[in-house]
Order: structure tokens, then sequence, then C-alpha cells
């Protein structure tokens, strides 16, 4: 669906309103084997956005945008770049039976599950390094995450490194989201 670029400043401003005390920005960056890509999130109590470009291999996809709005009950996906979005509820809502059937969606049946073919290993290190960053404590973590094919897999051999800062009081939830219970 094509989109007006006065959507943009009808779902945008209300994200870009003068800071307060109340919202958040956070630019996470990725970067792998040289190659770099960012996402930006912007939150308050009721709303949410991400920007961010997908990329597979070295070609970058174009600009998206992720937009919740706790208010409207709504979540829109945006490509900025082609001037379309797509908008459904929030939080989404399971299908019902006679939708996944109109659809022609099947529940997969319950198979018991065969032999192993991949062994995924996570190691995480807390380094003991401490850091403020913007008046919250950052502990230093590294993640190693190993995949290891076994007999009969079609996996390679993979090691994910992980290095990052983390910090642990700050909720990033906004009022919709689903919470799972504690326990």
């Amino acid at each position: 669906m094509r989109v007006s670029p006065v959507w943009f400043l009808i779902l945008g401003i209300p994200l870009l309103r003068a800071s307060n005390a109340s919202g958040l920005k956070m630019t996470v960056r990725h970067t792998s084997e040289g190659i770099s890509s960012d996402q930006t999130f912007y939150i308050e109590k009721d709303r949410r956005r991400a920007e961010y470009r997908n990329w597979i291999g070295v070609h970058y996809g174009p600009q998206l945008a992720s937009i919740t709005r706790c208010d409207l009950g709504q979540m829109f996906e945006l490509n900025l770049d082609a001037g379309e979005y797509v908008a459904g509820s929030y939080p989404p809502k399971p299908l019902s039976k006679e939708e996944r059937e109109a659809r022609g969606l099947k529940v997969p049946d319950l198979v018991a599950p065969g032999k192993p073919t991949l062994r995924i290993e996570i190691t995480t290190v807390d380094t003991g390094e401490r850091k403020e960053f913007f008046g919250h404590a950052a502990r230093h973590i590294i993640t190693t995450r190993k995949q290891i094919p076994l007999e009969g897999s079609r996996s390679d051999a993979q090691q994910t490194v992980t290095d990052g800062w983390y910090i642990d009081d700050v909720d990033t939830s906004i009022s919709c989201d689903r919470h799972m219970p504690e326990g």
C-alpha cells in the first residue's frame, strides 16, 4: 500500500516530542565481518518506534521503521524508501480455528522429536567490568554461541561472539506488550 508522507508525520509526531525523562532513545550497532548495521529505538510508556535497515551479505535493504501505538491498538511496518506501509492490530490476536481454515493453514501434528543433529552451546562470561551509562550501571558481558553439527546434520559449524554492555534496570517494554508470568 502506498502512503503519503503525511502519514509518517501523523504517526511519528508523538515520538518526536521534546525529550523528557519518560522517553528513551537507544541505538544498537551490530557488526559482523566488517559490516555493521544500526537499529534505533524510541520508547515511551505506550509507544515504540524502531528504525533499521536489513542487510544480507554486502547489500543493504531499504530504510524500515516499525511503530507500535498502544493508544491506537495498532502496529505499523513502514518501508520509508518505497513510501509503503502495512498496519495491523497490536498486540496481535491469534487466528481463530475458522480463520486458520479459511486461509488454508493447518495446525501441525505434534510428532516425537528425533535424534538431535545439532548441539548449541552458549557460554556467558561477566567480565566484572562496570561502567555508568546515562546514570545506569552497565555490566560488560561476552557471550559465545557455538553451533556444533552432530551425525546426520546438514548445518555447518558456526561460532558467534557477542561483546556488549548491558543495563539491567532499564525497562524497554510498553504498556500493551504481553508480559510473561513471573515464576
